[in-house]
C-alpha cells in the first residue's frame, strides 16, 4: 500500500490494511512493478513483507537477500519503529549502510 489506513477521528491512529483494501492496491503496485522490473525490491515492515513473501516471519528474514526469480525481496523493519524502540536506531542505521553496499554490488 502506498499509504497508511487510520481509524479514528483525524488525525486518527495508524491501522494495519485489511485483506480488501491491500487487494484493492495490489493491482496498482503489481502494473508498477512491471512496467519498473526491479531489481530489487526492499520491503519496508510486516504488511509488506507478507505480502511478497506471505507466512514469513521479518524477524527471521531480516536483512537477509531472498532470490524470488529475476527479484531479489530485501525485508527490512520500516523505519518508524524506532519510533517506538528508540533503540532500534542503530539497527536501522546499519540496515541502510547494508542497503547501500547491496545496492552497488
Amino acid at each position: 500500500m502506498k499509504s497508511r489506513p487510520v481509524s479514528g477521528l483525524p488525525p486518527g491512529r495508524n491501522r494495519a490494511p485489511t485483506p480488501a483494501e491491500i487487494a484493492a492496491c495490489a493491482p496498482w503496485l503489481q502494473e508498477q512493478l512491471r512496467i519498473l522490473r526491479p531489481k530489487v525490491i526492499v520491503t519496508l515492515g510486516r504488511i509488506a513483507l507478507d505480502y511478497f513473501l506471505p507466512g514469513r516471519r521479518i524477524a527471521d528474514v531480516h536483512g537477509r537477500s531472498i532470490p524470488q526469480g529475476p527479484v531479489t525481496i530485501l525485508p527490512l523493519y520500516h523505519p518508524a519503529m524506532v519510533l517506538y524502540r528508540r533503540d532500534w536506531m542503530r539497527m536501522l542505521r546499519k540496515d541502510f549502510r547494508n542497503l547501500r553496499r547491496f545496492l552497488d554490488e
